[in-house]
């Protein structure tokens, strides 16, 4: 009997739960390997919890394609797949290299054992060792690590998805273990012949994922790097990690790309809200499906991402709320309430999601408004308002932070104290009016 699960469409991919010991993995696989891998020790965890059931020895754990385009962002070639499962297949698997949860470093066999390829799905056999560690998250011994999949996946550097994928695992701790620079060229599956001088290593394996994942919007940790010196040379590291404020997708913020015909980045999504409200953004992915169909009708092949991304740009969306006005106007025309908003999203939905991007923005205002004097002096009320709160390395006479962990967590909490709460409703109104320009 093969184990499969029936259903794969529109599954939710926010949080991704894998055993402890495969987070410390020795990383000499490709990155799309290793993510690869990822989704298909998933698989089998979904597929335990939906059926109770393990997998026995020689049984294969199966994905549709369909599915791995969607959790990868993009539909790989099938010449691609049986590359990386056989190299995935033939890598001796290293894990629990750091021991966080008290037991030996181990080496197993390799990620899979078999794999099979179609048009339609993706099957492996998982060794004993995997299946054994997939099975055991519900066992009281277990240590749970749960990340964000589309944050992880957003990364396109191997090393700023690994350094992200490391620091958080240990984001409740906020530092990672010491790694000696042999420790940690190995934890990062670096060649002895790769990198050998330090400023090569640190530019494109330390400092630079520091400043992928920092720079990133929708990133949930903040990121240091420090160093133990003798003299002038390196001997070791360890970074500093913080959680950070996101950018969070409202219900009604992500509800505004529901009618996607493709699959759209958090990333890209949140780039989109910065400019446009959820409705405006909705109105005009309506706007370009209409515009795509008629390509299709003309035998075109239309590039769905380019139309979404200049009809969102040049606020299509509102020829089409013109268009819809008019229509509810003519008397001759009965609207049918038992139908949906022409959007999705209902007025109400609409004027919420609109108050709530007019207080973030009224919010920012204030934070960029502050004098150095009030900023110095909420530094201060910062530091005050617990012993927790770090401000070192704070500059008083540029009103800034140094260290990327207590810029992010003053960053927390000032837009928390500053959150401005109240709407002038003449401002709104005018604020609304001059979005829709």
């Amino acid at each position: 009997m093969q184990l499969e699960l029936i259903s794969d469409a529109q599954r939710p991919q926010p949080v991704f739960r894998t055993p402890q010991e495969f987070i410390h993995v020795r990383h000499s696989i490709t990155l799309v390997q290793y993510k690869l891998w990822l989704l298909l020790i998933r698989r089998y965890r979904e597929l335990f919890e939906q059926t109770g059931r393990a997998l026995v020895d020689g049984e294969p754990c199966y994905i549709s394609t369909s599915t791995l385009a969607e959790r990868l962002g993009y539909e790989p070639k099938t010449s691609e797949l049986k590359r990386d499962l056989e190299q995935i297949r033939i890598e001796p698997l290293h894990y629990n290299l750091l021991e966080k949860d008290g037991s030996p470093a181990m080496v197993g066999a390799g990620f899979i054992s078999e794999w099979f390829v179609s048009s339609s799905r993706v099957g492996v056999i998982f060794p004993k060792l995997i299946r054994r560690s997939i099975e055991s998250l519900d066992s009281y011994s277990s240590i749970f690590h749960i990340f964000n999949w589309s944050i992880f996946n957003s990364y396109s550097g191997k090393y700023d998805a690994l350094v992200y994928k490391l620091c958080k695992d240990y984001v409740g701790v906020q530092r990672t273990p010491y790694f000696t620079l042999e420790q940690y060229r190995d934890y990062m599956g670096i060649a002895a012949t790769e990198y050998t001088e330090f400023k090569r290593l640190n530019q494109w394996v330390i400092n630079g994922p520091v400043k992928k994942i920092n720079e990133s919007e929708i990133s949930d940790v903040a990121v240091s790097v420090n160093f133990k010196t003798q003299g002038r040379k390196v001997l070791g590291l360890w970074f500093s990690v913080a959680q950070k404020d996101q950018l969070a997708l409202s219900a009604e913020s992500s509800g505004a790309f529901s009618e996607a015909q493709i699959k759209i980045s958090a990333q890209l999504q949140m780039e989109y809200l910065r400019d446009r409200a959820p409705e405006a953004v909705a109105l005009s992915i309506q706007r370009a499906n209409e515009y795509v169909a008629s390509k299709r009708e003309e035998g075109a092949s239309p590039n769905i991402g380019a139309i979404y991304r200049r009809a969102i740009t040049d606020d299509w969306g509102a020829d089409l709320q013109a268009r819809l006005q008019q229509e509810e106007q003519k008397p001759s025309t009965p609207v049918d309430k038992s139908l949906p908003p022409a959007n999705g999203i209902g007025k109400g939905d609409r004027l919420k999601s609109l108050q709530e991007d007019f207080l973030r923005k009224k919010t920012s205002d204030a934070i960029k408004a502050l004098t150095l004097e009030e900023k110095v002096a909420l530094v201060h009320q910062f530091a005050a308002d617990s012993d927790k709160h770090s401000i070192s390395s704070f500059a008083p006479e540029k009103g800034e932070f140094k260290d990327t962990i207590e810029r992010a967590n003053f960053g927390a909490w000032q837009r928390r104290k500053l959150r401005v709460t109240a709407i002038d409703p003449a401002e709104f109104e005018a604020w609304r009016q001059e979005a829709r320009r």
